[in-house]
Parts: structure tokens; C-alpha cells; sequence
């Protein structure tokens, strides 16, 4: 029946066309710089080829949505910077009313202190959300620096990519 269930899945959320704005990939990544004494989080999209290029050619610290949902349904990670360990913990999240609709949610605490946590892809409400393409939390900061873009933003930069 699971099977049966993941195929369903499959076929609902496939791009109905190569123009469509679903025919998305989107690859979260990570990286621990100790040199540069950061956390690096971003989280990038193309179409079409592009975006099946970005995801064959993602490094181990790199997810798409899918291995995500059909892979490990959470990801940890520990980053040791100079005033301490930061805990990294993505995961899926269901989006909306929409039952098959998911977003990926980051999470990042340092000494059990909440440092960051937000759905990196805008989806935790309307489509007219910020996207958050890259967020660098600095060892001995108070708040990370964000990187975002409107949803339409985010959706041309997609299709510019192809």
C-alpha cells in the first residue's frame, strides 16, 4: 500500500508541462567554515534541465525536498565555531491546507539557545512569502544574516536559471 501511495504521490505532484511554475528543484545545503567561523545555510531552485542538474550534482551536505521526504525525513548536523557547538536539524514540513504540499523547515540552536528557525522555501503561508536563499550565522552574533527574496523573485531567478 506504501508503495502504491509514494507512486500516487509521484504522479500529483509531476510538472504537467516543461513551463509550468511546479516544474521546480530546489537543493538545501550546509556548511560548517570553522576558518571563517560561520554556519552557512542556502537554499537555491532552477527548472527543467537546470534544476535536474542541480540535483544530480548535489554534494553530501546538500538535500532536495524529495530525498528528504523519501530518504531521512530529518537531517542533523553539529558545526563547531569558536564560542561553541550549533546544532542543525532540517526537516520537512506540510504547507497550508494542501495535503501533499511541503516545505523545508531549518532549525539551528547553539547551547540550546534558538538561533534560527524558519521554512527556507516561503511556504508557511501564502505564496507571497520571503524566500530565504541563504542565512550566515557568525560564531559570537546575536542574529543571522538573511538572505531572502519575494516569492516572484525567487520563481524568475528559478526559470532564468534554465
Amino acid at each position: 500500500m506504501k508503495y502504491y501511495f509514494g507512486l500516487l504521490l509521484l504522479l500529483l505532484t509531476a510538472p504537467t508541462h516543461a513551463g509550468s511554475m511546479y516544474d521546480i528543484y530546489t537543493v538545501v545545503g550546509f556548511q560548517c567554515n570553522q576558518a571563517k567561523d560561520i554556519l552557512l545555510l542556502t537554499y537555491q531552485g532552477a527548472s527543467g534541465s537546470a534544476g535536474e542538474s542541480l540535483v544530480r550534482g548535489m554534494k553530501p551536505d546538500q538535500w532536495d525536498l524529495w530525498s528528504l521526504y523519501y530518504g531521512r525525513n530529518t537531517i542533523r548536523k553539529q558545526c563547531s565555531l569558536s564560542d561553541g557547538k550549533y546544532e542543525l536539524t532540517l526537516s520537512l514540513y506540510r504547507s497550508g491546507s494542501c495535503d501533499i504540499c511541503y516545505g523545508i523547515w531549518a532549525k539551528v540552536t547553539h547551547d540550546g539557545r534558538l538561533e534560527f528557525s524558519e521554512g527556507l522555501d516561503g511556504f508557511e503561508g501564502p505564496p507571497t512569502q520571503t524566500v530565504i536563499t541563504r542565512a550566515v550565522i557568525k560564531s559570537h552574533d546575536l542574529s543571522p544574516e538573511l538572505t531572502k527574496l519575494s516569492w516572484d523573485d525567487f520563481i524568475e531567478r528559478v526559470h532564468l536559471a534554465e
